[in-house]
């Protein structure tokens, strides 16, 4: 028998809702940091004044796209652990993509989140670059660990662990 109840919700198994949901976050999250890695791009260049409001524009993409789906793929993720056969430890690249997911999480607390306020109270233009170049870079590192997740999430390229 199995252990896990399995919701039909249209009479799809809810397994399948949960993995929907999740990889919809996931789209979610890459592509917004993909649109602020395009801005940045774009905007490193041009007048101060273009660049600072460019980087208000990064800020709501930020606030309002890459915070929710970031927090919503990682819930999703638990959740599918949580409500199917994969389980938290059973699997070694379901570990990784876990370690992935709370160390973007908490790289995004502790260091995105403050160099962005920090950007946009920056009075001087060096400062305020030198802030923007930072979160430039972070958010390439953001998009290729992301991208690595997803490539380790479809092939799934380690078996079980031994516990």
């Amino acid at each position: 028998m199995n252990k896990y109840i399995d919701l039909k919700i249209l009479g799809i198994n809810s397994s399948l809702w949960y993995k929907s949901a999740h990889v919809f976050f996931a789209c979610a999250w890459f592509g917004s940091v993909l649109a602020v890695i395009i801005i940045y791009l774009f905007s490193s260049d041009q007048e101060p004044v273009l660049f600072r409001h460019n980087s208000q524009l990064m800020e709501r993409i930020d606030k309002f796209i890459i915070i929710p789906s970031s927090l919503l793929c990682y819930a999703t993720g638990i959740l599918i652990s949580w409500k199917t056969n994969w389980g938290f430890f059973k699997y070694k690249w379901v570990v990784v993509k876990l370690i992935i997911g709370t160390s973007l999480i908490l790289f995004g607390i502790f260091f995105l989140g403050p160099w962005i306020m920090a950007a946009n109270t920056a009075r001087d233009n060096e400062m305020f670059i030198a802030i923007q170049n930072k979160l430039g870079a972070s958010m390439i590192g953001q998009a290729i660990v992301i991208a690595t997740t997803i490539v380790i999430s479809t092939i799934k390229p380690w078996g079980k662990l031994k516990i």
